[in-house]
């Protein structure tokens, strides 16, 4: 349905100027808004032009007129006016709306086109012909960003998104959805990565809020737009499970979780059995975890971890022989370290999916 607000101004703007009255109804004779001060016409008179079929009518001293439009339900407009002046008024008020509904009806059609591509309920010759008569340029390179809030926020971005990218031929924003926006965007002269960084950067100073965005792959044409969102959508779930203090993550720079992530839980618990023995990733402390982390964002570096934690050399040492015992691996060597990496990530990922499994239930 469309806004009563937006009817509201049309209706205050065109008493102003024309000093009629006017007054909208709905299909099953209800007033959706009038300038009336009081009821104007009895219900059973709105009820005879209803049924009556016709498009105008003069009923009672009131000017009648049939509001169609093909993705709303028939609508009543009612006019009064000095002498021919009300049918003018009403045919001035007629077109107005016609606008509104247009629009409405443009607006709806193109939300359809995207959600079918999107999620995939358009074939690709329906794609390009809805493209052809809503004149979408169907062949920009677009890609599709997905984005998340803290707190209550995610409508406000929405709107601030929407404001940032008004073209709605070339980019469309989708904010329905339970916690994630979708932007699809089209790429022109910007790199993907600067529009993350700038979706980003407004959010945080803006709504001073902190949020995760998430890109796929640019592709060319609108029915491989699908492909970029579940891209980007894979993007933002592995953020969640490995990247958390990433805000920006993109498609192609997933590495390891995106192998991780596609694995069946079958193997990877064989995975994770087989580095772990008897033990588990369980048995490493925190504090442990802290070092084995800070030495993978050093390279593999001892000097590196003593900075980033400031601790003795000798007692990040003992620490490291006393993981090597925990796990049967020494993570100063090469090979020992990838082979830990992956088995905290799978780890990870297994703890994951079975609280996400746990949630669906």
């Amino acid at each position: 349905m469309y806004s009563v607000k937006v009817i509201k101004n049309i209706f205050d703007d065109l008493k102003r100027i024309t000093k009629a009255d006017y007054a909208l109804y709905g299909q099953d004779g209800t007033l959706l808004y009038g300038t009336f001060k009081s009821q104007p016409v009895k219900q059973e008179t709105i009820g005879t032009f209803i049924s009556s079929g016709a498009d105008s009518q003069t009923l009672e001293g009131f000017y009648f007129f049939r509001v169609k439009s093909e993705k709303a339900d028939n609508m009543t407009l009612v006019v009064n006016g000095y002498g021919g002046d009300g049918y003018m008024f009403g045919r001035i008020a007629l077109s107005e709306l016609a606008c509104l509904l247009g629009m409405g009806d443009e607006a709806s059609d193109l939300d359809d086109l995207y959600r079918g591509i999107i999620f995939d309920r358009m074939l690709p010759g329906d794609i390009e012909r809805e493209a052809r008569r809503l004149k979408v340029p169907a062949g920009l390179q677009r890609c599709v960003y997905c984005i998340k809030t803290d707190g209550d926020a995610l409508s406000s971005a929405g709107e601030m998104i929407r404001n940032m990218y008004s073209d709605s031929k070339e980019d469309y924003l989708l904010t329905d959805a339970e916690d994630t926006i979708v932007l699809i965007k089209a790429i022109k002269d910007s790199n993907p990565s600067d529009i993350a960084g700038e979706i980003l950067s407004m959010i945080n100073t803006e709504l001073m809020v902190t949020a995760r965005v998430s890109y796929g792959k640019t592709r060319t044409g609108l029915s491989d737009t699908r492909e970029s969102y579940l891209e980007a959508d894979m993007a933002m779930e592995i953020g969640d499970i490995f990247f958390e203090e990433m805000q920006i993550v993109s498609y192609q720079s997933l590495g390891l979780g995106r192998i991780i992530y596609q694995l069946p839980m079958s193997l990877c618990t064989l995975f994770t059995e087989e580095v772990f023995g008897e033990s588990s990733a369980e048995v490493l402390t925190e504090s442990e975890i802290k070092i084995i982390n800070s030495f993978f964002d050093n390279s593999l570096s001892i000097a590196g971890v003593v900075r980033d934690l400031d601790i003795k050399r000798s007692t990040l040492v003992h620490r490291l022989d006393v993981i090597e015992k925990k796990v049967g691996l020494d993570i100063r060597k090469f090979d020992d370290a990838m082979t830990l990496k992956v088995a905290l990530m799978v780890t990870k990922y297994m703890e994951y999916r079975k609280k996400k499994s746990g949630e669906i239930l």
